[in-house]
């Protein structure tokens, strides 16, 4: 797996898409393949869990080497002092930027304040028929999770019916079918770019970015072949 910064304390990763990041009841039946294992066989060391990424999102995953690390970075999370970035593709034009705050609802039917700040990078349409018009439109999109519930940024774009292209779950699975048929491209269109924190040990402010995955690379390609 691709490391992205490494100390001491610390270790950030590029973890791929269909990836867990350690088990988990929800998905009990997977046994092997999980992020914090692969890590760990990686570098030789133990590894904590700060946070998670989605199973089929990929991007900037950080892990600790000591309880203590482990736990000051979870405080920063709670806090919202640490600061994350994502890149993904919604069905639709979206507007130029906005705030999603509408609250989500746990499990046991608890609602939970919540919030996703987005920025529009790009509106493109393609040449894919729907029940209405000849092309299908979407926008790329920069966004920050001000809060960290479970499948946030999925939920609050379903919300807006601007669905995460490729979401299985909250996604809108004809149109899923079709971008995948006309494109080639499979997989939630959904990547942690970076993430930035100060340092629990040595107080630097660091700032740890993923490269992209070559599905939104192929996808650009794409657009740009339409655009001549």
């Amino acid at each position: 797996m691709e490391v992205l910064f490494e100390d001491n304390y610390l270790i950030a990763v590029n973890k791929p898409e269909g990836m867990l990041v350690h088990k988990t009841k929800i998905a009990a039946d997977v046994k092997t393949g999980f992020a914090l294992q692969t890590v760990r066989n990686q570098i030789g060391k133990k590894v904590f869990p700060v946070h998670r990424l989605d199973r089929p999102t990929s991007g900037a995953l950080l892990f600790a080497f000591d309880p203590e690390t482990a736990n000051s970075l979870m405080k920063q999370f709670e806090q919202k002092t640490i600061r994350k970035q994502y890149r993904c593709i919604v069905r639709g034009f979206t507007e130029d930027e906005g705030s999603i705050t509408e609250p989500l609802i746990k499990e046991n039917g608890q609602l939970q304040e919540s919030q996703t700040d987005f920025k529009l990078i790009s509106h493109f349409e393609l040449p894919i028929a729907n029940s209405r018009f000849q092309t299908t439109r979407y926008s790329t999109l920069k966004v920050a999770p001000k809060t960290g519930r479970m499948h946030q940024i999925r939920r609050h774009f379903a919300k807006k019916r601007n669905y995460l292209i490729g979401d299985t779950k909250y996604g809108d699975l004809k149109s899923n079918r079709a971008f995948q048929e006309y494109s080639g491209i499979n997989g939630l269109m959904l990547h942690a770019e970076s993430i930035s924190f100060m340092h629990p040990n040595t107080l630097e402010e660091i700032s740890v970015t993923a490269g992209m995955p070559s599905k939104f690379d192929r996808l650009d390609q794409l657009i740009a072949s339409i655009d001549q």
